[in-house]
């Protein structure tokens, strides 16, 4: 059964004192299951909702033929960009209702039409070595302010004595210009490793290290009925399992989606170019990498709408829609050659609890007398 993360408490079961913003602990007893919904708490990571989906970003889909096509997609703006071919016949649709979907050329995600992780690429995340259990989340975020803004601060139990920390943190020059904000969070992270390695923190001397991007595959569109047990007999085939994840709300009830962690990268790369758009229930996977450390990230507020009405193209419409149910950062309406809607949108909320609301409540919603059918998106998949 899923376990519920530990969050902004006093303290933590461990005796340890949390930090409001920064830090979330995992339970030792869980493989990684936790419930991604959490308890009625509010999410305590610092997260990066409210950004707007890249307007600069050129990315390929697979057409439902097999073959590659550049689709365009109608932000709120009435500006055209390219996205990912996604039909309302393929993600989430019977089988036998299903296109062929051949091949994906090059590295791309065919859920987001982003490029898949390269094996080596470093994340921008830092690994804290040589901590042990009794180590406070609180001490750990102020030795690394000093050199960057701390946006989390994440450690789970390994062992009886191990622990495994994580440690976000960004510049804080106030620059605008996305290029001088990654460099300034780039000359951050080198001052930390730097300065923070062979100091004590919490009685320990530790050493810092960039940490590679996780080998964590998100699994959409699996139903909200199927379970760990389900989603570790699809995945475990490829290689050592580290970590499965189904995501549920507080409730208890399954969200549609979950993440698998491999051991090996290489093992991780297999699964997805494998499963995703693989048949499951009656229903098509769509797997694409993911590199959510807590429970919180996890939570996902991006929203995948398709079986909208057969040449539906009115975006104000879609967005106005869902932002009765919360605030919309953005809604993209995709479309194919010539400018030819093709049946399905993304919708990002600003926060998870919003696109909760939106899934519980227009899933089968009738729009223009076709009914929608909502899914949630991989949280990694805008590069967030």
């Amino acid at each position: 059964g899923a376990s519920e993360p530990v969050e902004d408490t006093t303290k933590l079961e461990n005796g340890h004192e949390s930090v409001e913003g920064v830090v979330e602990q995992a339970d030792p007893s869980n493989k990684g299951c936790e419930s991604a919904e959490g308890g009625a708490t509010e999410a305590t990571e610092v997260q990066t909702d409210g950004e707007a989906l890249p307007s600069d970003i050129q990315y390929a889909g697979q057409d439902v033929n097999g073959d590659q096509a550049a689709v365009q997609v109608d932000s709120t703006g009435g500006n055209d960009e390219t996205a990912p071919v996604e039909n309302q016949d393929v993600a989430g649709a019977e089988v036998g209702e299903q296109a062929e979907s051949g091949d994906q050329e090059g590295n791309q995600s065919a859920e987001s039409g982003h490029p898949q992780v390269a094996e080596e690429q470093a994340s921008d995340w830092l690994q804290v070595l040589g901590l042990d259990q009794t180590a406070e989340a609180d001490k750990v975020a102020e030795a690394f302010a000093k050199h960057g803004k701390v946006l989390e601060v994440t450690m789970e139990p390994e062992g009886t004595e191990g622990l495994t920390c994580y440690v976000k943190i960004a510049g804080e020059s106030g620059a605008t210009n996305p290029s001088a904000q990654a460099e300034d969070t780039k000359l951050c992270i080198e001052a930390a490793i730097k300065n923070v390695s062979d100091t004590e923190i919490c009685g320990k001397k530790v050493s810092i290290i960039k940490s590679p991007r996780l080998a964590q595959l998100f699994v959409g569109n699996i139903g909200v009925e199927t379970t760990e047990a389900e989603l570790d007999a699809l995945f475990d085939k490829f290689g050592k399992m580290t970590r499965s994840c189904v995501v549920k709300s507080a409730a208890g009830a399954g969200l549609g989606y979950g993440f698998v962690e491999f051991a090996d990268y290489g093992d991780a790369q297999r699964a997805a170019q494998a499963m995703n758009l693989s048949p499951f229930k009656e229903r098509q996977l769509r797997v694409d990498f993911a590199d959510c450390r807590s429970q919180t990230a996890k939570r996902s507020p991006i929203l995948f709408v398709d079986q909208l009405p057969r040449g539906f193209s009115d975006v104000d419409k879609l967005r106005a829609l869902f932002s009765d149910r919360g605030t919309v950062v953005d809604c993209h309406l995709a479309k194919g050659a010539g400018n030819t809607p093709r049946g399905f949108a993304f919708v990002e909320y600003e926060s998870h609890e919003a696109a909760l609301r939106a899934f519980d409540e227009l899933n089968g919603h009738a729009l223009d007398e076709a009914k929608l059918r909502v899914s949630f998106g991989n949280p990694a998949s805008w590069n967030r």
